[in-house]
């Protein structure tokens, strides 16, 4: 019998929003899976599926990317209001004694106030809050103050077993020494964060059952080769996260793809890693045994540009699956490269993309704009580098400015590089970089990238050619009009508030001119009363 099996302990799982709805939360899904195959009982309240099927066409691009504003400045309540209240009844009358949210940076503000209004309704259940809302300081420091018994940093599959094992660490009693305990500078709530990163042999591959994954329409099923990654860049704080670079069994890994494709009729797999190639002998193996099985599945995900990627691997990647791989390029100006820490040059980025589209593996990249140093010459150093190499580049996934993201190497030496801020709105102390020249970069850049690449600016679907690439292409025929559509709505309620303004200042306007002409009769009133008692004879005795 399992440790987990005699607690009478049990959770619910909360995935706040904005996740993408299209694709089950992995996190979330792997501490299920891991929690049951300890004998526990855990249970999913996907507040984040759950809010978004709730809404019609427009107000769902706010799970766009992009679309981070939305929630990081609240607007999410406004729109959701009622039904945000309706959820937060829900969750606060679970019968499950401890209820674990996870968020993003983004879901802050949001997770501030539902757990507020959880914790008004249900004080005496154990709130344990976890996922990249909890991972530095910077962003606890966000987290309402009290909102959380325990704040779980990085992993969580440990620690929530040691907390359903005994609840009474959530209340102060001692913890194991298998986790870490501590609390930032000012801040009651401690920090949970295990000692012992888990092999991924005692790591169950995560099931999708309490995702409904049909009935929601999930186009594509997440998985993990890896957890970690074996690069250092200097603007990434993974490797504190993951500290510890650890592949899944390939025998494993296959299993659960094979599983995936009978139960959930799942033929597109998206991988999670931070990298696919970082271990090119796991990499290999795994896809020896996709060959052998047979399995008719479609995979792809990030993978880092390196020595060692090879004809023959490749082929075989294409043969097991693989139809994208999508590389962290950054840049294409070898000094920002460099600067990045990014371990690979441009001329082993030009090999491997031009060996992977050879295999028939589509090629995806990443750019960043923006990193202290890079200047407007270095900007079109990197088009022209992109220009050349585009036979061997399928499609630029995304654009994004550079993020001072705290616990990263360069946010560490903020000084030593002239930097003051963080986030998205760091600058340099002479103004040489900042967010208003990084977003005219990002411009700039995009320009030049819609000439040399037809298809960008469009979106790419990691679902290739199926049906749920047509609806993704549909989705972005009439995005742009439901973008109207939502700004008109916006603007037009804007109108509406400030006409009710107007309108209360008008009567407010109107309830002083009446008081005034009350006071004025009151006045007349008493002034002829008191010109009669003056020239009018007295009455007779």
């Amino acid at each position: 019998m399992n440790s987990g099996q005699n607690s009478k302990a049990s959770i619910l799982l909360v995935p706040m929003p904005p996740w993408q709805p299209q694709t089950p939360h992995l996190g979330v899904a792997s501490l299920l899976t891991y929690l049951k195959s300890r004998g526990y009982v855990a249970e999913l309240y996907d507040l984040n599926v759950k809010l978004f099927n709730a809404n019609p066409e427009v107000q769902r691009l706010a799970w766009r990317l992009g679309e981070e504003e939305f929630w990081l400045a609240g607007r999410c309540f406004e729109e959701f209001a009622d039904q945000i209240d309706e959820h937060v009844g829900n969750i606060a009358a679970t019968s499950h004694p401890i209820i674990g949210f996870s968020a993003l940076y983004t879901s802050v503000p949001f997770a501030n106030r539902v757990i507020e209004s959880v914790r008004r309704l249900a004080p005496e259940k154990k709130v344990v809050l976890g996922g990249v809302s909890c991972s530095n300081e910077v962003l606890r420091r966000k987290i309402a103050p009290g909102i959380a018994d325990v704040f779980v940093m990085g992993e969580g599959e440990y620690v929530l077993d040691h907390i359903l094992r005994d609840p009474g660490i959530l209340n102060g009693t001692p913890t194991p020494d298998e986790i870490e305990v501590f609390r930032d500078d000012g801040i009651e709530t401690p920090v949970f964060k295990a000692r012992k990163l888990l092999d991924m042999e005692e790591v169950p591959f995560p099931t999708f059952d309490e995702f409904g994954i049909l009935e929601n329409r999930m186009s594509t099923i997440p998985a993990l080769l890896s957890r970690g990654c074996t690069r250092k860049c200097r603007f990434c704080n993974d490797i504190q996260l993951w500290p510890k670079y650890r592949n899944t069994p390939p025998e494993t890994l296959t299993n659960a793809l094979e599983y995936y494709h009978q139960r959930y009729n799942a033929d597109n797999i998206w991988f999670g890693d931070l990298t696919l190639t970082g271990n090119l002998k796991a990499m290999s193996a795994f896809a020896d045994e996709m060959i052998e099985r047979g399995l008719p599945v479609r995979w792809g995900g990030n993978a880092i540009i390196r020595d060692g990627m090879k004809d023959e691997l490749l082929e075989r990647m294409k043969l097991a699956g693989c139809w994208a791989l999508q590389f962290g390029l950054e840049s294409g100006c070898a000094e920002i490269v460099k600067r990045m820490n990014k371990g690979f040059t441009l001329d082993q980025a030009r090999d491997v993309f031009k060996r992977t589209r050879k295999a028939g593996i589509k090629v995806l990249i990443n750019l960043i704009v923006g990193y202290p140093g890079e200047t407007e010459e270095h900007l079109v150093e990197s088009v022209e580098f992109l220009r050349e190499n585009s036979p061997w580049i399928d499609a630029v996934a995304s654009v994004n400015v550079m993020t001072m993201v705290p616990d990263s190497w360069i946010y560490d030496r903020r000084d030593e590089f002239q930097v003051e801020g963080d986030g998205s709105e760091w600058r340099l102390k002479d103004d040489s970089n900042n967010l208003l020249i990084r977003l005219r970069r990002k411009q700039l850049l995009e320009s030049r990238l819609r000439e040399i690449f037809p298809n960008f600016g469009g979106g790419y679907d990691f679902s290739d050619e199926d049906h749920f690439a047509q609806i993704g292409r549909f989705h972005e025929e009439i995005s742009s009009e439901l973008y109207r559509t939502r700004d008109q709505l916006v603007k037009a309620r804007s109108l509406h508030a400030q006409e009710v303004e107007r309108l209360a200042e008008t009567s407010k306007l109107l309830e002083q001119t009446r008081e005034e002409l009350d006071r004025l009769r009151t006045t007349k009133a008493v002034r002829v009363a008191g010109y009669l008692r003056r020239f009018l004879p007295k009455p007779r005795e």
